[in-house]
Parts: structure tokens; C-alpha cells; sequence
């Protein structure tokens, strides 16, 4: 399901933000023009991990683009800035190391069960 979403020239828009969270996750999206031309614009991306102060990233928009929130990116917000008006479709987000977090909490759900079962 891909969501657009319409920026008109010099404007700034939020795409996307994350609270509260620690798992890492990439966001993925393109960037029309709607004349077909060029992009022209700055992607700025703000991370903040729970108690020390955000650090802002400025970086260019291209057509595809990948931003990635880490463990520690407890706090994210992604803006994007143009200088023509563009169209933003996607903004998909996919779970990095999925499968290794589930396997890890299955492990650990898993040994407190037999901890529970087994001990005396």
C-alpha cells in the first residue's frame, strides 16, 4: 500500500516519525517531480535517543531513498524541503533483523518456560 503525499514548492514536510521504539526499521520511498524534471530538495532527518539531545542530518533528496533508524534512534522524524513541487509515494517501512529479534525472544520466552517447568 503506497501512500503519496504532495509537497509544493518551498515547503517543508514531515514524512515520517517514530516514537518510543528501538527497533531498527528502514523507511523507503521515491520522489517525483511533477513536471518530470530534476529533484531539487534536502531530506533532514532528526534522531534523538532517550536522554541525550537530537542530531540533526541533512542529506539530498534523490528518487529512491533509504533512511534508517537504529537501535539507539529512540526518537525520528524525517522532513523533506524542495524547491519544486514534488510527490512522495511510498514511505515503506521494513523491519531490519526481523527474524533475528524473533528468533532471539523465542529463545528467551522459550528458556523462562523450562526455567519454570524445571526448577524445584
Amino acid at each position: 500500500m503506497a501512500k503519496s503525499i504532495k509537497i509544493s514548492a518551498g515547503e517543508r514536510r514531515k514524512i515520517f516519525s517514530r516514537s518510543f521504539s528501538s527497533i531498527p526499521i528502514e523507511y523507503q520511498f521515491r520522489a517525483y517531480t511533477v513536471d518530470d524534471g530534476e529533484i531539487d530538495g534536502e531530506i533532514e532527518i532528526r534522531r534523538r535517543q532517550l536522554i541525550l539531545p537530537a542530531v540533526v542530518e541533512r542529506i539530498p533528496l534523490q528518487k529512491e531513498n533509504t533512511l534508517v533508524a537504529g537501535y539507539w534512534d529512540t526518537f525520528v522524524s524525517a522532513y523533506v524541503e524542495t524547491n519544486q513541487d514534488l510527490i512522495i509515494e511510498g514511505s515503506q517501512r521494513s523491519f531490519k533483523y526481523f527474524w533475528l529479534i524473533i528468533l532471539i525472544a523465542s529463545i528467551v520466552v522459550l528458556a523462562s518456560v523450562l526455567l519454570m517447568i524445571f526448577s524445584p
